[in-house]
């Protein structure tokens, strides 16, 4: 975070589609939380799965 004020931000996508490449991004930066409301498709929904809870500091933040 370059504002020393700041430690975290969420980014809230609404959209058909899953962000899957600000996901990628931000996986396992526990700065960043990405809220994603997304129609989910049981079929093939590749990245954006309800258990996708970030990764390795990051994880459940």
């Amino acid at each position: 975070m370059k504002n020393k004020d700041v430690n975290k931000v969420s980014i809230i996508d609404f959209d058909d589609h899953h962000g899957n490449g600000t996901s990628e991004i931000f996986y396992a930066d526990a700065n960043v939380q990405l809220i994603s409301v997304h129609e989910y498709d049981y079929e093939n929904f590749g990245l954006g799965h309800y258990g996708e809870l970030g990764h390795g500091n990051a994880k459940g933040t």
